[in-house]
């Protein structure tokens, strides 16, 4: 009986986790995003490669594919804020069946260059 109430709080916390994804930092929201090779990006200066992922084996019943993808391009957006950056060219996604994982380059791009 003790047993099965901690599995029952475990699975509820479980569940409850799996019902969010990660936000977005409000400093992160102007981050511009760029797919593929754009011919603005030559005037910006490459800061890093970086990796945005959301979702788990155990969440992914929780989280649509959209937020999934949400929560991807949120994880992308704040690690290319923290590296200074304030633009991510982003490739195709990577799709698993329980996360998506989005690759991309962060730059510093001066103002004009993207707009």
């Amino acid at each position: 009986m003790r047993f099965s109430k901690y599995a029952l709080l475990l699975l509820a916390g479980l569940a409850l986790s799996g019902c969010s994804v990660k936000p977005l930092m409000p400093e992160a929201q102007s981050v511009d995003i760029l797919w593929g090779n754009q011919p603005e990006l030559a005037q910006c200066t490459k800061q890093s490669s970086l990796i945005g992922t959301e979702g788990h084996w155990y969440t992914f019943w929780f989280i649509s594919n959209k937020d999934l993808m949400r929560g991807a391009l949120n994880d992308l957006r704040n690690q290319v804020h923290l590296s200074g950056g304030n633009t991510v060219q982003l490739y195709s996604p990577q799709a698993f069946d329980t996360s998506v994982t989005i690759l991309g380059n962060s730059y510093y791009c001066a103002p004009q260059a993207t707009n």
